[in-house]
């Protein structure tokens, strides 16, 4: 009897952690976007040339308004920076990924909003 109970522990504990892994896989915690930009953009304190970029949380200790930005190959960081978030606006599709800021003739235009894909809200850089 005391082996059955065991391996019935095992076996609940080992299907508990199975579909654990399967639910984290469904739902990528990092929002990893890749974006790509005809021109020069802006993040704060760094002006990316055009190029194709990743986009992505930095989950450090837990923390959702941390922005990490790389290239594509992941392999540079051009930003890792505090966000604020903010609701999408209504009648946005939730297939838009920036939203972009203003700024004078001939200057990079600055990402003021990055909406990761299938969410209701974004993160929306603070430039000082």
């Amino acid at each position: 009897m005391r082996q059955r109970f065991t391996f019935l522990t095992a076996a609940a504990i080992a299907m508990g952690l199975a579909l654990g892994a399967a639910s984290l896989q469904a739902f990528p915690a990092n929002r990893l976007t890749y974006l790509t930009f005809s021109g020069a953009v802006a993040l704060p304190g760094v002006t990316l040339p055009a190029g194709s970029y990743a986009f992505e949380l930095a989950d450090v200790n837990g923390a959702t308004n941390i922005v990490l930005v790389r290239n594509r190959a992941r392999s540079k960081v051009y930003f890792l920076g505090f966000t604020d978030r903010v609701a999408r606006p209504a009648g946005m599709r939730d297939t838009s990924a920036v939203s972009f800021g203003e700024t004078s003739p001939g200057q990079p235009r600055p990402i003021a909003v990055w909406y990761p894909p299938s969410t209701d809200d974004g993160l929306q850089f603070i430039y000082r």
